[in-house]
């Protein structure tokens, strides 16, 4: 076997170009496995535990109001564990900059370390004064706010400055946005400061009562039901809002980012393993081809088909064995990297599990030897027909019959003497052909998806905050106000347009499934939000009934002309059954809409406002700074700059996967092309001979190529289209809908980038036609 070894080692020598590109295509898709799987883990562990560290809440209860000794009689519910209740309170704060932010006041108790949604501590200490606060670390970098430093904040009318004592980090703040219809992060525009009970409930007229409850319940199972025995309880409180903490917004957006990292990890890794397999099987299968009278001289030497089996598929597992050892040591490092990236540019979380997993490891292991054994025995397993007395002949060559481009006789005149080479080439190999095509339709359709993505982002935020938003800014009342300050507003500020609104929660069942959400109520003939139906046609509000986003639809599963149950947390109003008349076309956000009219009289008061939709050229926040009743103004322009700050974690996912697919198209390319000028050194030297030069026969080969990629975009088309159309389906869920239409400009730069990676493969390959020996290939013998 030491003999069969030596010529191992040469073949490998003699191929090593072909070996590398094949090994990098393993090392991606180990890599991938294995960084994303383990990081993915990491993270949804870290978020565990620093929930049981901070005693995260099970339910949250939004409510006007309810004494501190009230809740005693909501421990008569079976399941609830421990209830706390807070205060809090969004105020507006200028900071000395020009633009406002928002921050959210959120009482803690004195004994901090035993509560519920415990405050992590990250720097200083704990609140140890009267107007003592902790601030979350965000948003103190982002405003460049220290330990130490004083903020000027105005509640109930009153100016109030609190000392900063500590940064601190929240469970319930992992990923920090303000309401459903941000849904990024902006750290320079929201940010969370934690106070004393006493000073808030004090400064704010809340003296002994509260209005959110932060429950602990002893079974998760039980929450529907206890949720709804709250809602009967917590009726006369007012209770707004009640939701789990599955529905809870932070949780929510996180669990959606480990989700969809998990779907990478569990399908991007396998592509590249069986296109790998794949060029194995065919790369071996060109070797053991023309190796076959050498086969036939070590059957005859007495080595069986067993010695020889062993021998090709020892190419094919060293490939696994390097590739995936290598790709196993990345892929350990990068888990780190992508955990580390969320945390620093997404995630708000003070710590970071590291733990390293044995099973994806060894999992990975098993995975390649299998893939690259199972390969190397059936791209070798024709050493079984070769028969010593007939591997003494060389192969016949294929019959020189014409192909059918000749029949067209002016078309195949009109052809230089190399392109009729390159055609008869393609046609009369038409596996090669076909095996190429799909491999570089597969890169094609790889390049497309991130170019997707980006178009789909854009599509969600930006046209979201342009298109189907109309509005310079979106104003919220802290208290529902009648008329009066929609015309305060028009004295402030100089409007071009204004319209009042009503912005409200309300719980919609359909049947068994339910969800929480904003019902929003304005004018019929709105010119604040441009609404589309599925099919593309611009409706108008009905008067009675209601449209729903498609998102929120999809979830709960409702269909136009469906009526559905509005439960009201409006101690006053009723639950009412609701048509819904339409479904809107959102991308972003899940609400529903109705003629505010019909919303007044039927859900909420007559006369009534919970904000207002203005356009204007005036500096809105400064002019109305000093305005009583304003909660926040949200600017679209802020809204879309945010998404421009988020987009640089995008961006490099974005360069990593056209990576990944230029390695992808690189392997196949140049592997094939490697294989074909192997197979065709008698040819090559024949033209030579006949006076072609080498740059010559470079370019028919680089021609056939070209023509293959032409072919292998097109017929990509139709696959990356149906890929997109997979990935915004299992991407898109009740907040935002990744199912958009891809502009003819995708597939363009798609193939662009594809041809590139094509001229890359075939530069790699230029010295391989200028180190043929042509003379030794014209006396074609065994080397």
């Amino acid at each position: 076997m030491k003999k069969l070894n030596l010529r191992l080692y040469r073949t490998i020598r003699s191929t090593l170009g072909q070996y590398i590109a094949v090994s990098l295509v393993i090392i991606v898709g180990i890599m991938s496995y294995i960084g994303l799987s383990t990081a993915m883990i990491n993270l949804d562990k870290t978020v565990s535990n620093y929930y049981d560290l901070t005693n995260y809440a099970h339910i949250y209860v939004e409510l006007n109001r309810i004494p501190e000794n009230s809740l005693k009689f909501l421990y008569d519910i079976d399941g609830i564990f421990s209830i706390k209740g807070r205060i809090k309170k969004d105020v507006t704060f200028d900071g000395g900059r020009e633009e406002n932010a928002t921050i959210r006041l959120i009482s803690i108790p004195e004994d901090n370390d035993n509560t519920i949604n415990r405050i992590y501590v990250k720097e200083g200490s704990s609140i140890t004064r009267a107007k003592g606060a902790l601030i979350i670390e965000r948003f103190s970098s982002a405003r460049d706010i220290n330990i130490g430093d004083e903020l000027d904040l105005q509640l109930s009318g009153k100016n109030y400055t609190l000392s900063i004592e500590g940064i601190a980090s929240s469970s319930e703040f992992i990923y920090a946005v303000e309401n459903e219809q941000t849904l990024l992060p902006d750290d320079e525009k929201f940010g969370v400061l934690f106070v004393g009970e006493e000073f808030l409930q004090r400064a704010l007229g809340y003296n002994n009562s509260y209005n959110e409850l932060l429950i602990r319940v002893t079974d998760k199972n039980k929450i529907d039901s206890i949720i709804d025995d709250l809602e009967k309880k917590l009726d006369k409180y007012g209770a707004t809002k009640i939701i789990s903490y599955e529905n809870q917004l932070s949780n929510r957006m996180v669990h959606e980012e480990i989700t969809q990292g998990k779907k990478s990890s569990s399908t991007v890794p396998f592509v590249f393993l069986i296109v790998a397999a794949i060029i194995i099987v065919v790369m071996i299968g060109k070797i053991v081809r023309n190796d076959r009278m050498a086969i036939g001289i070590l059957k005859a030497m007495g080595y069986s088909n067993f010695d020889l089996l062993l021998h090709y598929t020892l190419y094919s597992l060293g490939i696994g064995i390097i590739g995936g050892g290598v790709g196993i040591f990345f892929g350990i490092k990068i888990s780190d990297f992508f955990a580390q990236l969320y945390v620093d540019t997404t995630f708000d979380i003070p710590m970071l599990t590291g733990n390293f997993y044995y099973e994806y490891i060894i999992g990975g292991i098993i995975l390649t030897l299998t893939l690259c054994i199972g390969a190397g025995i059936i791209g070798a397993k024709k050493v079984l027909d070769i028969h010593p007395a007939d591997s003494m002949r060389p192969d016949p060559p294929k019959v020189g019959k014409k192909v059918f481009l000749e029949k067209f006789s002016f078309f195949w005149k009109s052809l230089s003497f190399s392109w009729k080479i390159v055609l008869k080439n393609i046609l009369r190999s038409k596996r090669r052909f076909l095996f190429l095509v799909m491999g570089i339709s597969l890169t094609f359709s790889i390049t497309v998806i991130p170019l997707f993505q980006k178009v789909a982002m854009d599509e969600v935020f930006i046209n979201h905050y342009s298109d189907f938003q109309r509005m310079d800014y979106n104003i919220n009342f802290e208290y529902p106000t009648d008329r009066g300050s929609l015309v305060a507003i028009k004295e402030l500020i100089d409007v071009s347009e204004i319209e009042g609104k009503i912005e409200f929660p309300f719980e919609i069942e359909n049947r068994w499934k339910s969800k929480i959400i904003h019902i929003i109520g304005i004018s019929r003939d709105t010119s604040f939000y441009y609404f589309k139906n599925l099919e593309g046609e611009k409706i108008i509000l009905p008067r009675e009934g209601m449209v729903i986003s498609e998102g929120m639809a999809n979830t709960l599963d409702i269909k136009k002309g469906d009526t559905i149950k509005v439960n009201t947390f409006i101690p006053t109003k009723d639950d009412k059954y609701v048509e819904i008349v339409d479904i809107v076309k959102q991308n972003l956000g899940a609400n529903g809409y109705m003629n505010i009219e019909y919303m007044q009289k039927e859900f909420m008061e007559k006369r009534i406002f919970t904000g207002a939709y203005i356009n204007t050229s005036d500096d809105v926040e400064k002019n109305l700074e000093n305005m009583k009743n304003i909660l926040n103004i949200q600017s679209s322009s802020d809204m879309m700059n945010g998404f421009k700050k988020y987009m640089n974690l995008f961006y490099m996912s974005v360069f990593f996967i056209i990576l990944f697919s230029f390695i992808l198209g690189f392997a196949i390319i140049y592997n094939s092309t490697i294989i074909s000028i192997n197979e065709r050194r008698l040819e090559f030297s024949s033209l030579r001979v006949m006076g072609f030069t080498k740059n010559e026969i470079f370019k028919t080969v680089l021609y056939e190529n070209i023509i293959m990629t032409i072919f292998g975009i097109i017929a990509g088309i139709p696959i990356a289209s149906f890929m997109v159309k997979g990935i915004g389906n299992s991407l898109s869920n009740e907040l935002y809908n990744l199912n958009v239409e891809m502009p003819v400009s995708v597939y363009i730069y798609s193939g662009i980038l594809t041809v590139i990676f094509v001229i890359v493969s075939q530069l790699a390959t230029y010295n391989k036609i200028h180190k043929l020996n042509f003379i030794d290939a014209l006396k074609n013998r065994i080397s």
